[in-house]
Formats: structure tokens, C-alpha cells, sequence
């Protein structure tokens, strides 16, 4: 719809695995790309917009000077073609996000997994508007911003399987195992106005830096888990898993945490009673509960304070506190339970399943606002992050699935 509008991605996936010994399979998974945006920015609901301009522009103006120079003779604003063949807006991206995995039979029914994985993204956006132009002008002799933002985050992850048969009627299956995962971002903003040379859009001589700043942001998340896994005839199923958690958005004194979950489950339909049965295919009940957490709802700093320079004689040197938040910052807990059924009926016609879940979320974390006369940001109020029992969040409910195979024959 606009000039100069236009994406281009470049992307190369690659999928390997291989057994390069009896014992040992490796492999990878990844994906790379690259693209590259220009940008007609319509900026909204705007008169700077060019898809306003060519509204407001006189039909009878002509849209270029006899030099070839664009005319901003045209009679209310100013050329659209200026914004989008003088000035520019450009982003550029690389992505790569992918794994690599090593699974090692150490010897009969006992294995070694491990997997490292990488989701690396940099961004970078640059908007010049050059001097001379409307919008340069309505700055200090033209203006660039330029923002580059990397995030990564790397993962890893391992396990020891084992798995026990004692004849065909105890089957156990054991994992023990970890997670660790790094986020790191940076991001930097510039913002740059005054050029000596209005076609390069790059720094120069004369150029004013209104803004130059950046930020780095790190977090961590690691998890120790053991599973075990037993089938009884093939007909009764019991799992338990306990894991041991921490993420370092929380404070220190409450990010390490213990988690569990207990589940059975009994095939009723490979009972002798039902063996004979003409119209029940599969009949399953379920029984699960577990207690778990979540970080998601915690964020970086959370369960610090935060310090700013405020002015004193002149000089920017007295620390007064920002923002105020609870240094007991932890997980939130949560708490489902579930009991189900499943089914397939006259020769599978009829399949699906019905189930009750209960869960429930506890000790929130909860921006809870703080009164004016504070003098946390500027004395104007704020909030105060911090984990709380006051409040409880319960999803429950029924979920019935139903699938019918309505016609079946040769045709």
C-alpha cells in the first residue's frame, strides 16, 4: 500500500539424527533465519502520516519540483512522498533457536538423555528522519533513534531412565533428572538529533545525543525431579514424582521449593468381568492430584527495592527510594486435582471422556496499591509487589469429549 514497505526473511532449518554406535544416537534440531524489514510507518491516527498527507495534499499540486526534488508546495502539510522515500525506518532481525541431543544406552533398559538448546533473537530498528524534511524539522536538525535489543536463552536438559519388568505383572519405569535454564537480555536506545551530513544516517560531528542508555536483565531457573512409574497386570497404573525447584526472579530465602504429584488410574475394561463384553472397546477411570508452582507471575526484581538519584544543590546525588516491594517474594502455589473417565464404545463408534478438575492458586503475587502520602515515586503513590493469602483463584468444572464415527463402510 505505501512506497518503500517491504519484508524479506531468509531462513534455513536443519533436522539430524544419527546412530553412530549401537549405544550412542546423536542429533540436532535447529533453525536460523534472518529478515529484513523496511518500513512505511503510517503512525496511526496522525497527521504526520503519509496516508493522511495523500488525503490533504491538493490533487492539482504537482508532486515534484521542476529539479526532481519532492514539493511540499501542497497546500496543508506536506508531501507524502516525503516520509516515504526521504526518510526511513529499517529492522533487522537473526533468530536462532534450536538443540542439540546425545541419548546413550548405558546398558539394558537403562539410558542417559541429554539435550542443550539455545533461543537466541537480536533485533535492531533504526528510524532516521533526515533534515530538511517535516518531521526532521520538527526536531533539531533531523533525528535518529536506533534500538538494539539481544535476548538468549540457553537450556539444559538431562535424565537417567531406567525401567525394571518382573515378568509381565509388576512394571516399573524410573527418571531422575534436571533442568537449568539462563535468560539473558540487553537492549540499548539512542536517541541522536543535529546532522552535518543530512544523507548519511549515521552519528556525526555535530550530532546531540538526547538519549543514550541501555539495560541488561539476567534470571535463572533450575529443577531436580524424580519419577516412578508402576503398572500392575497391565490394568492399574500408579505415578509419583516429587521435584525440587528454584528461580532466582524470587528472593533468596524462598525461591528454592518443593513440589509433588500422586496419580492412578485402573483399566476396568481388561477385568475377566468385562471380557466378554460386546460393546464396551476401553473403559478407564483417572485420579490424579498435585501440588506445584508457578513463577511466571514473579518478575525481575520483584523482591527488591529500587533507588533512584534525586536532586539536592544542584547535583544529582541523593539516593531516595522508588518503589518499595517485599524482599519474601516466592512461588505461587497450586493445587488440582482431577478424576476421570474414558471410553470407546460399540466397536469404537462411540469415544470420548468425561472429567472434574479442581485448581486452585494460593499465595499470589499481587501489586497491592500504596497510599499517596508515601513518598515512593515522587510522593505520587505506586504499588508494592508481595505474595499474599488474602485473595485465591479457583478454576473447577466438568469437561465432557465426545467424538462419533457417524458412517463407516467400504465407501
Amino acid at each position: 500500500i505505501l512506497e518503500r514497505s517491504g519484508l524479506e526473511r531468509t531462513s534455513l532449518r536443519v533436522n539430524f539424527s544419527n546412530d553412530i554406535k549401537e549405544w550412542l544416537t546423536i542429533g540436532t534440531n535447529f533453525t536460523v533465519s534472518y529478515a529484513s524489514e523496511n518500513v512505511a510507518d503510517d503512525f496511526g491516527v496522525n497527521t504526520n502520516s503519509p496516508v493522511a498527507q495523500a488525503f490533504f495534499n491538493e490533487p492539482d499540486r504537482p508532486a515534484f519540483n521542476d529539479d526532481g526534488s519532492i514539493n511540499n508546495n501542497v497546500g496543508f502539510g506536506f508531501n507524502a512522498l516525503e516520509q516515504t522515500r526521504l526518510n526511513s525506518d529499517k529492522r533487522n532481525q537473526i533468530k536462532l533457536v534450536g538443540d542439540v541431543f546425545a541419548n546413550v544406552r548405558l546398558f539394558k533398559n537403562f539410558t542417559y538423555n541429554l539435550t542443550l538448546g539455545i533461543d537466541f533473537r537480536e533485533t535492531e530498528r533504526k528510524r532516521f528522519f533526515r533534515p530538511g524534511t517535516n518531521l526532521g524539522d520538527q526536531q533539531t536538525n533531523g533525528q535518529l533513534l536506533i534500538t538494539n535489543d539481544r535476548d538468549a536463552t540457553i537450556r539444559h536438559t538431562s535424565n537417567f531412565n531406567y525401567k525394571l519388568n518382573l515378568d509381565d505383572t509388576h512394571k516399573f519405569s524410573f527418571l531422575l533428572g534436571m533442568d537449568f535454564e539462563r535468560f539473558r537480555d540487553r537492549n540499548i536506545d539512542i536517541d541522536v538529533q543535529g546532522f552535518n551530513f543530512p544523507d548519511l544516517d549515521v552519528p556525526d560531528g555535530g550530532t546531540i545525543y538526547n538519549l543514550d542508555e541501555g539495560q541488561e536483565d539476567n534470571s535463572t531457573f533450575v529443577n531436580y525431579f524424580f519419577n516412578v512409574d508402576y503398572t500392575l497386570n497391565d490394568k492399574y497404573n500408579f505415578t509419583g514424582s516429587v521435584s525440587y525447584g528454584a528461580d532466582s526472579n524470587l528472593n533468596a530465602l524462598n525461591r528454592f521449593d518443593w513440589f509433588y504429584g500422586l496419580s492412578a488410574s485402573w483399566n476396568i475394561s481388561r477385568e475377566d468381568f468385562l471380557a466378554n463384553s460386546n460393546w464396551i472397546d476401553n473403559l478407564k477411570l483417572r485420579a490424579s492430584y498435585a501440588l506445584t508452582g508457578n513463577n511466571q507471575s514473579a518478575s525481575l526484581y520483584d523482591s527488591s527495592n529500587f533507588l533512584t538519584l534525586e536532586q539536592y544543590n544542584t547535583q544529582s546525588a541523593l539516593l531516595s527510594l522508588f518503589a518499595i516491594n517485599d524482599p519474601s517474594i516466592s512461588w505461587e502455589l497450586v493445587t488440582d486435582y482431577n478424576f476421570g473417565i474414558d471410553f470407546q464404545l460399540f466397536n469404537r463408534r462411540l469415544t470420548g471422556s468425561v472429567d472434574y478438575y479442581n485448581k486452585e492458586t494460593s499465595d499470589l503475587t499481587f501489586d497491592e496499591p500504596v497510599a499517596s502520602s508515601t513518598t515512593i515515586t515522587g510522593g505520587g503513590g505506586g504499588t508494592v509487589t508481595r505474595n499474599t493469602d488474602d485473595y485465591l483463584i479457583v478454576n473447577k468444572g466438568f469437561e465432557v469429549d465426545l467424538s462419533v464415527d457417524v458412517l463407516r463402510g467400504d465407501n
